[in-house]
């Protein structure tokens, strides 16, 4: 006599508990991440699984006041694509918010075409994309850390943007701006800001600088 291998039927009470689960995940904090996740799943797909390149550290909230960060900023020194982009951009880094414990953030590196856009996105596509696949956009206090703290090597520092929640501006017909560094020549970062209409397109071989989602 054979065995028979057909599956129980799960009851209700057993599946009830999981379910609800599933539901409070869907519904919180990292919602959009579980449901990337569930689709990859329904579609037998691997989930969970994904990794970028550490590209480096940085720590954050090191200083008591935006005043102190945009000191240790003023050391710095940077050139910008255009001639009256390096103030600006230190007009713009006054709205950054420092976090008020100190902690090292890591630091990874993908391109857009990594994240699955061999024709390039925009950086609403973008943004999202980065939160399905596990990871999240940085604080824009990452950028002046950065500067400050002299993180990467320069010469890697080109098309590079920071995935970040905009900024605000409040001279320029108040768009939306995030941080992106080019270039590096001589001794001097290349930065400047780059409009974030969130219909923005960036090519593929652009990379973001994201970090774990934890």
């Amino acid at each position: 006599m054979s065995k028979d291998n057909t599956q129980r039927t799960l009851q209700v009470p057993e599946i009830q508990g999981p379910f609800n689960q599933l539901l409070k995940n869907l519904s919180g904090s990292k919602g959009e991440r579980w449901f990337a996740e569930l689709n990859r799943f329904l579609r037998k797909e691997e989930t969970w699984t994904r990794t970028f390149k550490t590209y480096g550290t940085v720590e954050i909230g090191t200083h008591g006041s935006i005043a102190e960060l945009m000191s240790a900023v003023s050391q710095v020194k940077f050139q910008t694509y255009f001639k009256d982009e390096q103030k600006y951009i230190r007009e713009l880094l006054w709205q950054v918010n420092i976090s008020s414990v100190k902690k090292v953030i890591e630091l990874c590196q993908v391109s857009v075409k990594d994240l699955g856009f061999p024709f390039g996105a925009n950086l609403k596509e973008i943004n999202k994309r980065v939160v399905e696949l596990g990871y999240d956009i940085c604080s824009a206090e990452v950028f002046p850390q950065v500067l400050i703290q002299n993180v990467f090597p320069k010469e890697l520092w080109f098309d590079h943007n920071l995935a970040m929640k905009p900024l605000k501006e409040n001279n320029r017909e108040h768009r939306e701006c995030i941080f992106y560094a080019g270039r590096a020549e001589h001794s001097y970062f290349t930065v400047w800001t780059k409009i974030n209409s969130g219909h923005h397109f960036c090519y593929n071989e652009q990379f973001f600088i994201v970090k774990p989602d934890k």
